[in-house]
Parts: C-alpha cells; structure tokens; sequence
C-alpha cells in the first residue's frame, strides 16, 4: 500500500489484490477525527490508522514495516500537524463570529455607541485600523 498527503487529502493506494481488491481511499484532513499508532515489531507490523468522522469504527489503515516505519512516523507527524492546523482555523472563525455577537450584543444593550462598535468590529475583522467615524 502506498499513502501520499499532500496537505489537503491523505490518499491511500492499494495496488496488490486482496480481500478488498486494488483502489485508493481519499481522505480529506477536516474528516481525520483521531490517528492511532502502532509501532513495527521484529515480526510483526505496524499500523498507521486514520479514524474519519462519520459511523462509529470507520477508519483506514497503512500498514507497514520496521524499514518503513521513520517514514510513516513523519508522515504521522505532518498528518497531525494539519489537523491541528485545521482545528485552529475553525477556532478562530469561532471566535471571530462570537466576538462580533458579543459586540452586537453590547450595542443593542447600548453600552457601546455605533462609532465604539465600528471600531471594534474592524478590529475583530481583522482590518488593524479602526473604522473612520460616520457622520450623522
């Protein structure tokens, strides 16, 4: 079996007939819930699984051997590290649309004039620079 990422898309190939038959499994970072590892023994081999979300026990595994295994463990690392990257993206866009609710909410109670709320959604947006004052 032969698993590539490139970053957006853990694709594993299988080319030999078995059980399953040859064909490739896509799977894309935001659907990876958890990977487990085990670790190539003298005779026995280890595992790469990659647990997508979805029904419970649907998972994909890369097998490999001792030989193999610095390899996958760095494939192992760069597939959590995109997770990762992944879960923290969607935490910030979290954020931002809790940040701006916080602000209307701040407006609506009038504890913050228009021009206060202006400024500070710009800032939650992301612009740096406060929105100039309107005029009425």
């Amino acid at each position: 079996m032969d698993v590539f990422f490139d970053g957006v898309f853990v694709s594993l190939v299988r080319h030999r007939t078995n059980s399953l038959g040859p064909g490739s499994t896509r799977i894309p970072i935001p659907m990876i819930t958890e990977l487990r590892w085990r670790e190539a023994g003298r005779s026995s081999m280890g595992a790469l699984v990659f647990a997508t979300a979805g029904e419970v026990g649907e998972y994909a595994t890369a097998g490999f051997d001792r030989t193999e295994q610095p390899a996958f463990e760095t494939l192992r690392n760069a597939v959590a590290q995109a997770i990762a990257q992944h879960h923290d993206l969607a935490a910030g866009r979290s954020g931002v649309a809790a940040g701006l609710r916080a602000l209307a909410d701040l407006l609506r109670d009038q504890l913050l004039t228009p021009a206060e709320y202006q400024s500070a959604k710009a800032l939650i947006l992301g612009s740096g620079a406060p929105a100039p004052p309107r005029r009425p």
